[in-house]
């Protein structure tokens, strides 16, 4: 439609990623668009939005499904590409402002706490931040949530950072362990659709990570 195009064209003036031409960034969204066609969630939590670019892609290609973002809002364009969608997709689209580690924990408190199809985590990428963004999110889960986390490589072992040093991004060490310590199974296997080197992680989530997020 032409409000979508309205969207798409004022977020790319507002936000110039660097990255949106990127090889790596398409694959990144074509994993994810494979996925969403497989899943269907008619529910999303997003935990880290930025520029919006994510939320959009949800709504355009689910038109029935309601998505709920939680972001730092850091940058100036963030609440501004937030609101523009917010506006474009009435009543499919709500988002927060602040630390998730603050929103997530507010969010159990509601009289009743959402639950959703599918979770991305793309927030604090520090090791400690990450994991415990994925056991916040734990509690608006059920027995078929899918958990996507972004900028994780489970084949990452030799490959290069984006601070040219080697080994894993950490986001993909913070995923790891949670699966380790039994809050998650992943299952990258059946969902990576371009190769095995693919750039998201995809999990489900188990019952001890749902009592501890309680």
């Amino acid at each position: 439609s032409e409000g979508v195009k309205h969207v798409k064209k004022k977020m790319l003036t507002k936000y110039k990623d660097n990255d949106l031409g990127d090889r790596t960034l398409a694959t990144k969204r074509m994993e994810l668009l494979r996925a969403l066609h497989c899943e269907q969630p008619r529910s999303i939590l997003e935990v880290g939005s930025n520029a919006g670019h994510s939320s959009s892609l949800y709504l355009i290609n689910l038109p029935n499904t309601q998505v709920h973002s939680v972001d730092m809002c850091f940058h100036p364009y963030t609440p501004v590409n937030l609101k523009m969608i917010r506006g474009q997709f009435k009543g499919r689209y709500t988002f927060q402002c602040g630390s998730s580690h603050k929103t997530l924990p507010k969010m159990k408190g509601s009289r009743q706490p959402p639950v959703y199809d599918w979770i991305t985590v793309d927030g604090d990428h520090s090791f400690d931040g990450a994991y415990h963004d994925i056991l916040d999110v734990c509690y608006f889960s059920h027995n078929t949530t899918i958990l996507m986390m972004d900028d994780c490589e489970l084949h990452c072992q030799g490959r290069m950072n984006t601070d040219g040093k080697g080994g894993c991004a950490v986001p993909t060490k913070s995923f790891l362990q949670a699966a380790k310590d039994g809050l998650l199974v992943p299952h990258n296997d059946s969902k990576a659709v371009l190769d095995t080197n693919h750039l998201n992680c995809f999990a489900s989530f188990l019952p001890k990570c749902q009592r501890q997020a309680e």
